[in-house]
């Protein structure tokens, strides 16, 4: 909520909104496209595949770039609708060799279809939302004494429900900029390394966006 608040005071202060210059609710009405930024980590759990006992756990870093589209309605001041992105770049993260072999995991690409819920204030919508998303993730592993030593390399699909809140805020007749947080909990895929014993890996994905809409 402090991510929310601060994005909300400084979009105020950028538009130098006032209640005597009111917002038409039907302003957000319609399709709309924007980019968006993309900050924040992961944190990634390990567990042997054959046994299920937990290992160990690390955290991930990084940034995305990408997309977003949507579709919303409003009635009076309440305002719902529909929304999909994609993401590109790197949240990216290793357990620092904890044991034999050195694992890391790379989100490389996301996505997400999700319902959004929503109140204007003046040209301020306050929103939720909520949905499926989708991940494309890079595991690599090595033997944490000797680099590139019986080094493999796979990829696995993630997908699991992601939830958050944000503002957006209108500037004009058809530009819109936000702020929005978004926990995101993956779920597992397994890695069956040929040299290392197989892993279960559990990602849960915490991510604060900036982004701007065009409205049409």
């Amino acid at each position: 909520m402090r991510f929310v608040t601060t994005i909300a005071a400084g979009l105020l202060a950028l538009s130098g909104i006032s209640a005597a210059h009111a917002q038409d609710a039907s302003f957000w009405d319609g399709f709309y496209a924007g980019i968006h930024g993309v900050g924040g980590g992961a944190s990634a759990d390990k567990y042997f595949t054959a046994t299920g006992a937990y290992r160990n756990s690390w955290t991930m870093q990084g940034g995305m770039l990408g997309a977003h589209a949507g579709y919303n309605m409003s009635i009076d001041a309440f305002v719902l609708g529909i929304e999909g992105d994609v993401d590109v770049g790197s949240i990216i993260g290793d357990d620092a060799g904890n044991g034999q072999s050195l694992e890391r995991l790379n989100i490389t690409g996301q996505g997400s279809i999700r319902a959004r819920a929503g109140y204007t204030i003046d040209q301020l919508l306050i929103y939720a939302t909520a949905g499926i998303a989708f991940a494309n993730v890079a595991g690599y592993t090595e033997d944490s004494a000797v680099p590139g030593l019986s080094a493999e390399s796979l990829t696995r699909s993630y997908s699991g429900p992601t939830v958050g809140a944000g503002i957006e805020l209108a500037l004009t007749d058809s530009v819109s900029v936000r702020g929005e947080y978004r926990y995101t909990a993956l779920g597992r895929a397994d890695f069956a390394w040929a040299n290392w014993v197989g892993a279960t890996y559990s990602l849960h994905e915490h991510t604060a966006r900036v982004g701007v809409s065009f409205h049409f």
